[in-house]
């Protein structure tokens, strides 16, 4: 969709007539909901964010990378390379989750936990196969384990006999280990998340 302003005339699918012409429409801003006040923080986010648990910091990804943004004076840090599909923070607020990719051409992606301020890098995923897509991780309720879905990724010809790609809910330890699935569904598409109890 698109959409925007010419000679104070709006056009477009996604035109919003009340904009006023020339404001930047793709971006990372923070409204306070009391006043409606929207501040821009930094243009042309537009991958996905997540908010620190104590509310402090803000983690967002774009073509270039994953970024934690602390609000109050402004201070973007990169922690990592590429654009994630997926980030969440653990628990204790001191390492994110994220889905990075692997190789762009075949769309694969495995998970990396990286600590707030970038370092510590890692996979915890042993023996990740190449073809496979890790997505939406999930931190335990006491930050010990990662729940994620991953599918199977067929970028060529899917062999004879292979059934449609779907999607496993699987568990590793954060600490790095082989992943146990957990489910055996025939979906080809699962959302996965924690309970608190």
């Amino acid at each position: 969709m698109s959409g925007g302003r010419r000679d104070g005339v709006c056009f477009g699918t996604a035109c919003d007539p009340w904009r006023p012409a020339g404001l930047q429409r793709s971006g990372l801003w923070l409204v306070d909901p009391a006043s409606g006040e929207a501040r821009l923080v930094r243009e042309g986010v537009g991958g996905v964010i997540s908010w620190s648990p104590d509310g402090s910091r803000l983690t967002f990804s774009d073509d270039d990378g994953v970024y934690v943004l602390e609000p109050r004076n402004g201070t973007v840090k990169r922690i990592a390379s590429g654009q994630a599909a997926g980030l969440v923070w653990a628990p204790d607020g001191r390492r994110l989750a994220l889905s990075v990719p692997t190789d762009r051409a075949q769309r694969t992606y495995s998970l990396r936990i990286v600590g707030a301020d970038g370092t510590g890098a890692r996979d915890p995923t042993v023996g990740t196969p190449k073809e496979h897509l890790e997505s939406l991780p999930r931190w335990s309720p006491d930050g010990r384990r990662l729940a994620f879905v991953r599918t199977r990724v067929y970028y060529r010809r899917p062999p004879p006999g292979a059934r449609t790609p779907v999607s496993h809910v699987f568990v590793v330890a954060a600490a790095g280990g082989t992943p146990r699935r957990l489910t055996r569904l025939r979906l080809p598409e699962v959302a996965v998340d924690w309970s608190r109890r």
